[in-house]
């Protein structure tokens, strides 16, 4: 499987260490520049936003436009699927046996989002992988980008519709209440946080009052311009899933 790994090019301690954690797992991987928006000029960021957009800060724009190019070298390549991996990843050493057991259940027709990071809520309806124990829950609520396969459908899906970027790149819930993928999460996770996680290098430190309430309004503003079925489908799921289903909480949101 084709891996990329997303990181900026002046992070370099970064970039030795999740590709010397990848050649002692005999991945084969290509280190993908990421987009750094805190470099661009308000023209540039307009240039490549919505007019509503709640990936408010550069550097998470930077961030959205690096997972998009992903995608469309996805797609241009014709990959069956792929592994993005941020350099900020601590990869477990049965990674290669969990890619290999999720790939071998990969559906074409079906825009499929499988994430190997701690996700925080998952629905109890699990499926075994066969692999240390290892199982693939269907997800509840997710917000990590960090470590994820994704499938060719999938990514043309979003490679076509979060461009301008409108949204950060990992607002899985979202994505799937617009039908634009399916999102599972591999439990226990093979793909965690590794110390440089602790320092961002896309988040500026702006959490001023004044940003958090642009960024609530813009938050606002979103979910009222959604369509209506996918407010439905999004008011249904969390008013009948709970019925049928444990929802499972794994860490706090």
């Amino acid at each position: 499987m084709k891996i990329y790994i997303i990181n900026l090019k002046r992070s370099v301690e970064r970039r030795l260490a999740i590709t010397t954690q990848c050649d002692a797992l005999g991945l084969d991987y290509e280190v993908i520049e990421a987009v750094d928006g805190r470099i661009f000029s308000p023209e540039e960021l307009k240039l490549h936003t919505a007019e509503i957009n709640y990936a408010y800060r550069p550097g998470e724009i930077g961030c959205a436009l690096s997972h998009l190019r992903i995608y469309e070298k996805i797609v241009e390549d014709s990959l069956n699927a792929a592994l993005v991996l941020e350099d900020d990843a601590l990869l477990s050493t049965n990674l290669s046996s969990i890619i290999e057991a999720v790939i071998s259940l990969n559906n074409a027709s079906c825009p499929m989002v499988t994430l190997l990071t701690p996700v925080n809520r998952l629905i109890d309806k699990p499926m075994a992988l066969g692999v240390y124990g290892a199982k693939i829950y269907p997800v509840y609520h997710a917000t990590t980008s960090h470590g994820y396969i994704i499938n060719n459908l999938a990514a043309k899906n979003l490679l076509e519709n979060l461009y301008p970027v409108w949204i950060t790149a990992d607002k899985w819930a979202v994505f799937e209440d617009y039908s634009f993928i399916k999102v599972q999460a591999v439990f226990p996770p093979p793909v965690t946080l590794a110390e440089e996680a602790l320092v961002s290098t896309i988040v500026e430190d702006v959490d001023t009052q004044l940003f958090k309430n642009e960024r609530q309004q813009a938050w606002q503003k979103i979910m009222r311009r959604r369509p209506l079925k996918v407010k439905l489908k999004s008011r249904l799921k969390r008013i009948f899933l709970p019925i049928f289903y444990k929802i499972i909480t794994v860490k706090k949101s």
